[in-house]
């Protein structure tokens, strides 16, 4: 868990800090999802077109049991984008703003 203090001498101001952060972290964070929805329907795509699900895709990929073709390489480049998306979605969940 990462802890993000606000400090503020005067109660509303810092009241209102928080509120304004609270509503940027959630908004991040709905941003976040969208991409990821967007990201995973890319995947699909490529899953479809290949008959084969991601992750078997990426570890022949990585072991470079793959040939060079642009589609191998836009899939790639998305899971590792969804991955990214996911790290940043778990940062957000685990931030919590106290006093």
């Amino acid at each position: 868990m990462t802890e993000l203090i606000v400090k503020s001498a005067n109660k509303a101001e810092h009241k209102a800090a928080k509120a304004i952060l609270r509503e940027a972290l959630n908004r991040q964070k709905k941003m976040f999802q969208t991409a990821l929805l967007r990201t995973k329907e890319n995947l699909e795509f490529f899953e479809k077109r290949y008959n084969t699900d991601t992750a078997s895709f990426f570890a022949k990929y990585q072991r470079g049991e793959t040939d060079d073709r642009d589609d191998y390489i836009d899939w790639a480049g998305e899971f590792q984008i969804f991955q990214s998306i996911q790290n940043q979605i778990g940062y957000l969940e685990e931030l919590v703003l106290c006093k």
